[in-house]
């Protein structure tokens, strides 16, 4: 691996060198001491590059805030800064802002980086590919011609699917594209063309994801009884109840399978089927179970100071 770069805190590094009567008094931060008059040009050293990196690994982004401008035109200590901190490139010159290599770097640590980038890089390619693979959201930086590029899109989606609002129109209607994005997060359907929003077995897809997915299906597949107990399974009842088409609730079949996975359902059931008695019980017997499941979640009773609130004497399993 080479030789390793001790990970001194610059303060710790500060008071080693205040004891040699060589150094400079100490008594100013170690910013102010890598510092230099203006107008004068010096070389950027390698012990004044580590003493930066360790004061990024330590202190963080806002302790290049009083760097050197010197040292903000040096590749080198940036090619190490942003693969600390992909952000470091904040702090960079406008001319290596624009270097393909460093900002390339950059977004690999961090995609959201590439805000920083030179405008010429914001739509290059390679770095919007790389940027998306880390937050598929930051599509939007990228220009029309990239979001009409299929290959950037998909790698968008997969990793956010509500990077699909970004796409170009045409790639809204790819199926497998809009799969991908609906698989990642069922909300995505709400960006897909409208053909694929009639599409039952893309639309099913969305709902297992997020039932609240339902919401932008197209008004038929509202009515269909397995995508509505898919989304109800998913979210509850009450989260999707507005956009259950309202016939289903007159249908003696679907409110039983309803009521068996939300018993809340029946009261929005028609007077008829509410009223019939297998309902009935089925709602009844789900609302019971959940009372249940909640009063096993509820944590133990524990002793506590001063008494002992059980009758039981107190274990080592309790403690």
């Amino acid at each position: 691996m080479g030789c390793i770069t001790s990970h001194v805190h610059p303060q710790e590094r500060q008071k080693v060198a205040s004891k040699d009567p060589r150094q400079p008094s100490s008594s100013n931060s170690t910013a102010a001491s890598a510092s230099w008059p203006k107008g004068v040009v010096k070389e950027v050293t390698e012990e004044e590059r580590e003493e930066w990196l360790d004061q990024l690994r330590y202190e963080g982004l806002d302790s290049l805030d009083s760097m050197p401008e010197q040292l903000r035109t040096d590749k080198v200590f940036f090619q190490a800064a942003v693969r600390i901190k992909g952000f470091a490139l904040r702090q960079a010159s406008d001319e290596l802002k624009a270097d393909r290599e460093l900002v390339f770097a950059a977004v690999q640590e961090n995609g959201i980086a590439i805000q920083y980038a030179d405008n010429v890089l914001k739509v290059d390619r390679g770095i919007v590919l790389e940027a998306v693979q880390k937050s598929g959201y930051l599509l939007h930086l990228a220009g029309s011609d990239l979001q009409s590029d299929r290959e950037i899109v998909l790698t968008a989606v997969q990793e956010s699917g509500l990077a699909l609002q970004f796409a170009a129109t045409h790639l809204k209607s790819d199926r497998e594209l809009v799969l991908q994005a609906v698989q990642q997060t069922g909300l995505a359907l709400e960006f897909a063309g409208s053909d694929l929003r009639s599409d039952r077995e893309l639309v099913l897809e969305a709902v297992k994801n997020c039932g609240l997915a339902l919401a932008y299906a197209d008004g038929d597949l509202r009515l269909d009884h397995e995508l509505v107990l898919t989304a109800v399974g998913g979210r509850g009842f009450k989260s999707v109840q507005s956009h259950i088409g309202a016939t289903l609730f007159s249908n003696r079949e679907f409110v039983l399978a309803l009521v068996r996975i939300d018993g809340d359902a029946l009261e929005h059931a028609a007077d008829d089927v509410r009223s019939d008695p297998e309902i009935q019980l089925a709602a009844a017997a789900q609302l019971d179970s959940r009372a249940e499941r909640c009063e096993q979640q509820k944590p133990k009773r524990r002793r506590r100071r001063g008494g002992n609130v059980n009758s039981q004497p107190l274990t080592m399993h309790d403690i």
